[in-house]
């Protein structure tokens, strides 16, 4: 039995299913570090981002840069540093494109350096805008820019500067709408695929835990077998929606108005996977404490 799944962000499988079961709801926020804000101190260690020279809005694309280094789980800010933390610059230079005068070509020299002044490393990158989207100092761009430049930084930077994040205790709630004793027998298993991958599953909620739930939809198409779809929710503790992990699969008529058996084990561990991308995506959502 092979099971499918995928996460919303992949239109064509979703549109495959439409007809079967819920649509994917959307993340309710599209920004994962709203929590974090920039002016808050780098901590302990972390890197500071100063103002990125040569650009038409140089705090403007620091802190892009710092968010961009954030979602990478490194602690990153523009306003603030001590003894401990690691301070990146850059300086970019801005050339007219040969072919197009609506074009600019930008050499981008990233510099890692500690507190003494001493660099710890540099990169080199190079980019082509339209000339009025960097004039501007265009937000999409910056961000754009930022999180191309992020990536190539990042492995210059010392492991004290990463965030240590714990995974959030899980709550696997509850399954509908599943034949036979397939309510019981899914959460079960996600619950045991889950624990084999390090998550703490629990059946208290708390202000750091996050919810899953599933629905399930079986559909019989005659001696074709049954069409059956599995709608994984994960909510955040606030009830936000963080994302919808959806399965489908065909399986012989009937084998599942009893005992699921393995399936269930073969469904869920298909599953993981997608659960554990909705999580990445969302784990500075949930407070550390």
């Amino acid at each position: 039995m092979s099971w499918r799944w995928f996460s919303r962000g992949l239109p064509v499988l979703v549109a495959l299913l439409a007809a079967c079961q819920p649509v994917p709801q959307p993340f309710l926020s599209a920004d994962p570090v709203r929590d974090h804000p920039l002016s808050r101190p780098v901590g302990q260690a972390g890197v500071l981002v100063r103002p990125v020279a040569g650009t038409p809005d140089p705090a403007a694309f620091a802190t892009a840069m710092a968010t961009a280094l954030q979602r990478l789980d490194i602690a990153a800010g523009t306003q603030s540093a001590n003894r401990a933390s690691l301070w990146l610059s850059a300086r970019v230079k801005a050339t007219p494109d040969a072919g197009s005068a609506h074009y600019l070509n930008l050499r981008l020299h990233w510099f890692v350096r500690d507190q003494r002044g001493t660099l710890r490393g540099d990169h080199v990158a190079t980019a082509h805008v339209t000339a009025g989207a960097w004039e501007r100092a265009d937000p999409d761009l910056l961000v754009r820019l930022a999180h191309e430049n992020a990536a190539a930084v990042a492995p210059l930077l010392s492991d004290n500067a990463r965030v240590k994040t714990v995974p959030p205790p899980l709550v696997v709630h509850e399954v509908l709408g599943a034949p036979g004793d397939g309510a019981d027998s899914l959460r079960s298993a996600l619950a045991n695929a889950l624990r084999r991958r390090g998550y703490t599953i629990t059946d208290t909620i708390t202000a750091r835990t996050i919810v899953l739930s599933a629905v399930v939809r079986l559909t019989p198409r005659g001696k074709a077998g049954d069409d059956i779809a599995i709608a994984w929710t994960a909510l955040a503790p606030d009830g936000a929606t963080l994302g919808v992990v959806q399965q489908a699969n065909r399986v012989p008529s009937g084998s599942l108005s009893g005992a699921w058996g393995r399936s269930a084990a073969q469904a869920a561990t298909a599953a993981v996977p997608g659960i554990i991308e909705l999580l990445g995506r969302a784990r500075r959502l949930i407070p550390k404490t």
